[in-house]
């Protein structure tokens, strides 16, 4: 019979393979934050990974539970002893029979040209604009839409959102200078988005997110006809962690390495392989579901990244 201090332990569903590191490298660490729907958890090391419930979108440091976990004291301490990872040694998840979760993949054969791929991005756009408000970086999409067709006159954005508005300067800067191929001045620019919001993953870091994960898509996929910015992975982690959370910046340099949320990487496929409407639109609604604004964030930074290459 079970003790209150002897809870049968939680089944763990799935576990992404960088969360799987997390817990496999170094087996203590600590809960840096908990909201609702979710607990972080960070090793020695400083690697993080997440708790979801089963209906939450997948992430490679996602760790997927059946049942409902408490919510977690931030700075308790957690330790994986015999396969089960025990949190405040109250809370226990059982490992033992999860899945381990492999990130979809965009099949480079099956790919469209770029220039399909414009009218496939305003479409959605078009529709989801018009069925809900968008939050967060959302209302930036149209302004720019507009750029990508260079019809700068075309469109005066009057922003409510008062960071979205500081943004867009940001915005506009990133992508003239992708186009125009200035390296300095589009990390000048990127870098002034870095932490710009608010909550555990702030707006300008949920698009830059998405603006590095289409440049990554690129690089994967028009290799031969785009030229992408260089950059070190370790200096962008020197320069931008001190100017936002260690959680949000470890995000954003997955998404920089092309580790997303599920529902991006099923939304990006399916823009790169000319998916029905319906299918675009069902992962790109799941996408926006994500927390405050975070999905409207990285679908506008998404836009806007392809945006660069349209035409070429």
């Amino acid at each position: 019979m079970n003790t209150p201090s002897q809870k049968a332990p939680v089944e763990v569903h799935s576990i992404g393979e960088a969360a799987a590191d997390v817990l496999s490298v170094a087996e203590q660490g600590t809960v840096i934050a908990s909201v609702t729907g979710a607990a972080y958890l960070q090793n020695q090391h400083g690697e993080i990974c997440w708790l979801i419930p089963l209906d939450a979108p997948m992430h490679q440091r996602g760790i997927k539970t059946v049942g409902q976990i408490p919510r977690l004291r931030t700075g308790s301490r957690y330790q994986v002893v015999d396969h089960q990872l025990v949190i405040d040694s109250t809370t226990r998840l059982d490992l033992r029979h999860s899945q381990t979760w492999i990130e979809p993949s965009v099949p480079i054969d099956g790919i469209i040209s770029i220039s399909a791929i414009s009218g496939s991005l305003r479409f959605i756009a078009d529709q989801l604009l018009n069925m809900c408000d968008p939050s967060g970086f959302g209302c930036l999409i149209q302004p720019i839409l507009q750029l990508a067709t260079q019809q700068e006159n075309a469109l005066t954005p009057c922003f409510e959102n008062k960071i979205a508005e500081k943004a867009w300067l940001e915005v506009k800067g990133m992508v003239r200078a992708r186009r125009e191929r200035d390296d300095e001045q589009f990390f000048h620019h990127a870098k002034s988005l870095v932490g710009l919001g608010q909550g555990l993953t702030p707006s300008g870091d949920d698009f830059l997110g998405g603006f590095f994960f289409s440049m990554k898509l690129q690089k994967n996929c028009y290799a031969q006809i785009v030229t992408l910015p260089a950059y070190n992975h370790s200096d962008l982690n020197l320069q931008w962690s001190p100017l936002t959370s260690w959680l949000s910046c470890s995000i954003l340099l997955d998404n920089i390495d092309g580790h997303s949320v599920e529902p991006m990487h099923h939304f990006a496929a399916g823009i790169l392989t000319g998916a029905p409407a319906d299918r675009l639109l069902s992962h790109a609604r799941t996408l926006l579901s994500l927390g405050h604004s975070t999905g409207w964030d990285m679908l506008a930074g998404f836009i806007a990244g392809m945006s660069t290459v349209i035409g070429q």
